[in-house]
């Protein structure tokens, strides 16, 4: 089974037969990944629904049985928006501790980050962020073994918290007089070492009133953050809209920007400010597509293929080692979704704005 969102449904497909095997109807357009319970049997998804009786509505995580949908439960709800680009997710040291995690917002003004229960959907802790102005927040999509949350949000700062109370544990702000940067549609990224915490950020820290569009790299001890900040951040000609891929060796970056281009990067190099990609020494690669790449892309399992959609309509197969075209599939619409593997690696899935979901041969 494979699940997808299309505006305002979130579908459950056969990914054999194609075949919608159930749907389910939200309020407003399903931004989040699905979520899928470690026996299978359950599928998380943040949505909106309206309130019964009031010309109202309200956010939150509902529970969907696997196969035919039913309703198992729904969070009491978040009057406000939902945050582009959030998804739930669970704990991957501990995926059946119970604890189900989600990013909620109201009015952009009043952001948190919520745990609930995955067997009731009732709140276990909120951590929120207050009446700050056009605040966006998005939290790494993991729980590290050392169980912490990373959360970003706009001017410049990046928190740490406990994962199983919702305190604070450290927060860091670079250069708070200077720093005019704001997260874009991504989330923290740790390295899979985890001793690496990576951000994109919409402006450069160093020059205020110009924009850098950068990659940041820090230690997840969010400690003797100045000069890792400026030797870590990695310039990349326009907004990196989505979270960057690492490899599995924690070697080489991959992500694409809104100049068109998509990249792969040295992320062990040491990358000084605001050098365009071209003179960049940690730029490996760059591939040009015809338009902006605002999908995150995936590594197949042998990490030997890099693959990403561009607005160009245009799915592409890059060499992951040499930036080289390996294959293309033009569609009839912009792509904006992210891809998704099949377990076998045979198949790659992605949405388009032709208002189709593609299944490709990866050639496998």
């Amino acid at each position: 089974m494979i699940y997808v969102s299309s505006i305002e449904k979130l579908y459950a497909l056969d990914a054999h037969t194609q075949a919608i095997v159930w749907t389910f109807a939200s309020c407003k357009p399903i931004t989040s990944k699905v979520v899928v319970s470690t026996d299978g049997e359950t599928v998380y998804a943040y949505v909106c629904w309206n309130v019964p009786g009031a010309e109202l509505y309200a956010t939150g995580v509902i529970a969907l049985q696997a196969n035919t949908g039913r309703e198992l439960w729904r969070t009491k709800g978040i009057s406000g928006d939902i945050v582009d680009g959030v998804s739930p997710f669970l704990n991957s040291h501990d995926p059946d501790n119970g604890i189900l995690y989600f990013t909620a917002g109201k009015n952009r003004r009043d952001m948190r980050v919520v745990a609930c229960n995955t067997t009731t959907g009732a709140f276990i802790w909120q951590w929120v962020k207050s009446k700050v102005s056009y605040a966006i927040i998005y939290t790494a999509e993991e729980v590290t073994s050392t169980n912490l949350i990373y959360v970003a949000y706009n001017k410049c700062e990046l928190s740490a918290i406990n994962a199983s109370t919702g305190h604070t544990v450290r927060t860091v702000t670079w250069d708070g007089k200077s720093c005019v940067a704001n997260v874009y549609i991504n989330s923290p990224l740790l390295s899979h070492d985890q001793q690496r915490i990576y951000q994109n950020w919409n402006n450069d820290f160093t020059r205020k009133n110009e924009k850098f569009p950068s990659i940041v790299g820090v230690s997840t001890a969010l400690d003797n953050v100045s000069a890792p900040f400026y030797k870590e951040s990695y310039y990349a000609g326009d907004v990196i809209s989505n979270t960057p891929v690492l490899s599995s060796d924690d070697a080489r970056m991959f992500f694409g920007s809104l100049s068109g281009n998509v990249f792969c990067v040295d992320a062990t190099a040491v990358s000084p400010p605001n050098v365009s990609p071209e003179a960049n020494n940690a730029t490996v690669w760059i591939f040009p597509t015809e338009s902006s790449v605002q999908a995150a892309g995936i590594l197949d399992e042998g990490e030997q293929v890099f693959y990403i959609g561009s607005l160009d309509t245009i799915f592409y197969a890059v060499n992951a080692s040499t930036g080289s075209l390996v294959w293309s599939f033009k569609t009839g619409g912009e792509i904006h979704s992210n891809p998704v593997l099949s377990a076998d690696g045979k198949y790659i899935f992605f949405g388009s704005r032709d208002n189709h979901i593609y299944a490709i041969s990866t050639g496998k």
